[in-house]
């Protein structure tokens, strides 16, 4: 049980924007409290404020995730992502349907209906061919194929777990929480099955 409570616990930083504790990852956790850049919501929009709650990008996003890498995605008022810095600059425009902030160098996106991976500079490094994705931790992220199987992949676009499980939640210390119909288990980076679905 304990080990799902801290894996759920990592799902809900990852699901907001916010990574691991890797040394490579520069996330808002691992950075001094007077660098870190904070969400603010004025009249149902977002922007950012400095540790010392100055304005930094003016809120005038609809939607926002939090700063990864010294990055976030946004949400224009046409319900477009794109990507920023943390001077508010645009970095990647407002043209993905869906965009995470992102994680070991990449960015999970979409232009319609599939999700793929691409660098910060928009080359695409893994075409898309998934329903959804979530970030890269320890070099691999958990992505849903169409067939509404989850598995991994590796920052080269290959299988790293197979896709047979129901629901997945990203790797931590080289272990990660599955699902297989209402049963939960643990796997490793090979896919081992290290404590059986129960």
């Amino acid at each position: 049980m304990r080990l799902l409570f801290l894996s759920f616990l990592l799902m809900s930083l990852v699901s907001c924007g916010q990574s691991g504790q890797k040394k490579q990852n520069k996330t808002n956790l691992e950075e001094r409290p007077e660098d870190r850049i904070y969400t603010y919501y004025w009249n149902n929009v977002y922007g950012f404020k400095n540790f010392e709650g100055e304005l930094v990008v003016p809120a005038i996003y609809p939607r926002v995730r939090n700063f990864i890498e010294d990055y976030a995605a946004v949400m224009d008022s046409n319900y477009l992502w794109g990507l920023i810095d943390k001077k508010g600059r645009i970095v990647l425009p407002h043209k993905y349907t869906f965009l995470r902030s992102p994680s070991e160098g990449l960015v999970c996106f979409s232009l319609n209906d599939t999700i793929g991976y691409m660098d910060i500079k928009g080359n695409i490094k893994i075409k898309p061919a998934y329903f959804t994705g979530f970030e890269f931790m320890d070099g691999i992220a958990p992505v849903e194929n169409l067939n509404s199987k989850w598995g991994y992949i590796d920052k080269e676009g290959k299988v790293a777990v197979d896709f047979i499980f129901d629901e997945i939640l990203p790797f931590f210390e080289g272990g990660a929480s599955v699902r297989i119909g209402s049963k939960w288990g643990e796997v490793d980076r090979k896919g081992k099955i290290i404590i059986q679905p129960k």
